[in-house]
């Protein structure tokens, strides 16, 4: 190992050292399992080691907010990917119990689905993650706020605005793109 290499190594255990029990316990109250947490801070010390030369202070609040936005965004893509998860589950629940959509029809739902998904996937983190959580994982606004550190009225008024702006995305998407969304 190369003086530089080793230089990497030894701020990434600094990171590791200082942060870990920190980001642990967000990924934790974000994910609500003490598994998703730990592959979340896994997942997130893996993109940190790879951005590595962004990091000048390891002490730094500067710092410290950073791996914390990775940290988020990391807990939102597993948030993201176990609503996927639960979507396709009650999907294949659904054309079992009516017996089977049509071909067409499971295309035509599909490709709303990812229009939509492409939506919220532009929308500002601040209503992104509120959305999520309400509707994709199934968060009342209490649990939403804890797990968000915010008050409950804040979380409806996201959502709330997170709505209006996807019916104006979408409503744009269809006139760019000839009425489909």
């Amino acid at each position: 190992m190369d003086e530089r290499e080793q230089s990497r190594a030894q701020t990434l255990r600094a990171l590791y050292t200082a942060y870990e029990r920190r980001l642990y316990y967000i990924a934790l109250k974000l994910l609500g399992s003490r598994e998703d947490a730990e592959d979340a801070l896994h997942d997130t010390f893996l993109k940190i080691s790879q951005n590595l030369e962004k990091i000048d202070d390891v002490d730094s609040n500067k710092t410290y907010a950073y791996i914390v936005t990775i940290l988020k965004n990391t807990c939102l893509d597993a948030l993201r990917r176990r609503a996927r998860r639960r979507t396709e589950d009650l999907d294949a629940a659904e054309c079992e119990a009516d017996g089977g959509a049509s071909p067409q029809q499971l295309a035509e739902d599909k490709l709303e689905a990812e229009a939509l998904a492409r939506l919220i996937e532009q929308l500002p983190e601040s209503y992104r993650a509120p959305l999520v959580l309400r509707y994709a994982m199934g968060l009342s606004e209490k649990e939403t706020a804890e797990r968000l550190g915010l008050h409950a009225r804040q979380v409806a008024l996201r959502v709330f605005r997170a709505k209006q702006k996807l019916r104006r995305m979408a409503g744009e998407a269809q006139k760019k793109g000839g009425g489909q969304t």
